[in-house]
């Protein structure tokens, strides 16, 4: 994944998400890591490589996070750490608009799932994340953000960490 070494667990998790990608069958994930599991070096991982084998095609990975700071914020420096270590990749990215990366025509886009922010038209293609999915409210995300993934068939990927036995 991009020079980024991952353990097994996380490697399987990434290349379940990525066959839907390349399958284009718009699969839904769960993704249930433990705290410290390794979670969003995922997800960095995940971008980075998605982002790589898709530079050539308008592609749009949306990510959300319940609040811009810290998560969303922590997320983007990650993303870019892994850019900028990646020797491929390390003067092929871009960083605009303060929440988004680019490598070639591919993108990352970075939101707040946050009640006030804005996040109107986005379009989700070839993956929508919502990252510590259960903080983020469910009506916020039937609105808000289901809406982006529907229109290409976009895989689906919500990652957490459980709080209790019982989350």
């Amino acid at each position: 994944y991009g020079g980024v070494w991952l353990r097994p667990y996380q490697a399987e998790a990434g290349a379940a998400v990525i066959g839907s990608i390349l399958r284009g069958d718009g699969e839904t994930f769960v993704w249930k890591f433990a705290r410290q599991g390794g979670k969003d070096e995922t997800l960095a991982a995940l971008y980075q490589y998605v982002m790589m084998i898709c530079s050539g095609l308008e592609a749009s990975i949306v990510t959300a996070a319940p609040t811009f700071r810290p998560q969303t914020v922590l997320a983007m420096r990650r993303l870019e750490d892994r850019l900028r270590a990646n020797r491929a990749l390390s003067d092929r990215y871009s960083h605009e608009a303060g929440h988004i990366f680019r490598v070639g025509r591919a993108a990352t886009v970075f939101y707040s799932a946050e009640a006030s922010a804005n996040v109107v038209g986005a379009t989700a293609w070839p993956l929508l994340v919502m990252n510590e999915a259960q903080d983020i409210r469910p009506e916020l995300y039937d609105k808000r953000f289901a809406p982006m993934a529907a229109a290409n068939h976009a895989t689906r990927l919500f990652s957490g960490t459980a709080w209790t036995n019982d989350t």
